[in-house]
């Protein structure tokens, strides 16, 4: 534990070194890791408490429920969190080079075609069926690729779990004064925290400048985020509730 507590102190203090340290050849896992946990319990401890109107886009099953319910949000997470180390080192081989613009529109177009295959119902339903696995099958060949900076990119995206941690009190103060404003701003913040550091992470694996590095994390972010979008739309609700809400 004394390890983690030392992740913790310097992923908050000493970003930049903790960055370094997380993302050499061959560092552990295992303070992440627990770090992940810790999160993942402590945040499932508070949501039994959180308030419908705070995330009004998620079904009603997904609040009021005890303790493990929401536990069950830590491998979900996990899972996507491995899904973005997969995939961002690769992503950010698209931007390495050619014009920054080009390279932005081309991401964007994508994008726009991962959502759409996400969102798709009726006659084209099978496209929503098949981007979980074709998203899938991607990752793991991009990980496959890019095996050593994927783990690194891994690490610290376990590491921000610290961020998250130092934010816990500033989501219970919001919840207690039921506050859906408070709760945004706190919640845009972390955001804005955790995308921070991986877009330092991926300048140091990838030695890309800051707008490149900044375009690859959020056209990975948003690549993701079109995944939990499509799984939300696919699992029963009691399971989508908890992508939407952990």
């Amino acid at each position: 534990m004394n390890e983690t507590a030392r992740l913790f102190l310097a992923i908050l203090a000493r970003p930049l070194s903790a960055i370094a340290g997380l993302t050499a050849k061959n560092s552990s896992l295992k303070a992440p890791l627990i770090m992940f946990l810790l999160y993942s319990a402590l945040h499932a401890l508070i949501l039994p408490w959180l308030s419908p109107a705070f995330i009004p886009e998620a079904p009603a099953a997904a609040f009021g429920n005890p303790f493990y319910y929401y536990f069950w949000g830590a491998p979900l997470n996990l899972f996507t969190g491995a899904m973005l180390a997969a995939i961002l080192p690769s992503a950010a081989s698209l931007f390495s080079s050619g014009r920054i613009t080009a390279r932005v529109l081309l991401a964007a177009l994508i994008s726009i075609i991962v959502f759409t295959a996400a969102s798709a119902s009726g006659k084209t339903a099978a496209a929503s069926w098949l981007l979980p696995a074709a998203f899938i099958a991607s990752a793991a060949a991009c990980a496959a690729r890019r095996l050593d900076e994927s783990r690194a990119i891994f690490a610290v995206i376990l590491s921000s779990s610290a961020v998250s941690l130092a934010m816990l009190p500033a989501e219970i103060l919001s919840i207690y004064l039921d506050s859906k404003i408070l709760f945004e701003i706190f919640y845009a913040l972390e955001a804005i925290w955790i995308l921070w550091l991986l877009v330092k992470a991926l300048g140091v694996t990838e030695h890309l400048s800051a707008p490149r590095t900044a375009a690859a994390v959020l056209f990975t972010a948003v690549l993701c985020g079109a995944l939990i979008f499509g799984l939300a739309r696919l699992l029963p609700d009691y399971i989508a509730a908890i992508l939407l809400v952990c």
